[in-house]
């Protein structure tokens, strides 16, 4: 599937290894706040008004790997 400019890839720091995949509808802009007992957050804004967004990270997607 053709996601472009619309995934964000989270790699793990130490070994490079893919974490996890966040997709979204549309492209736009998202800010990374912070990670958390497995999740990682997100905001995005649009306009006056923001939304927050998490994603959270599989045991077993860790060792995807690419």
């Amino acid at each position: 599937m053709g996601w472009g400019e619309k995934a964000i890839e989270v790699r793990s720091v130490e070994t490079g290894l893919l974490d996890g995949v966040f997709m979204h509808k549309r492209a736009q802009t998202f800010r990374f706040l912070c990670e958390r007992n497995e999740k990682v957050f997100f905001a995005s804004r649009s306009g006056s008004s923001g939304q927050i967004y998490f994603m959270t990270l599989s045991k077993t997607f860790k060792n995807f790997g690419y």
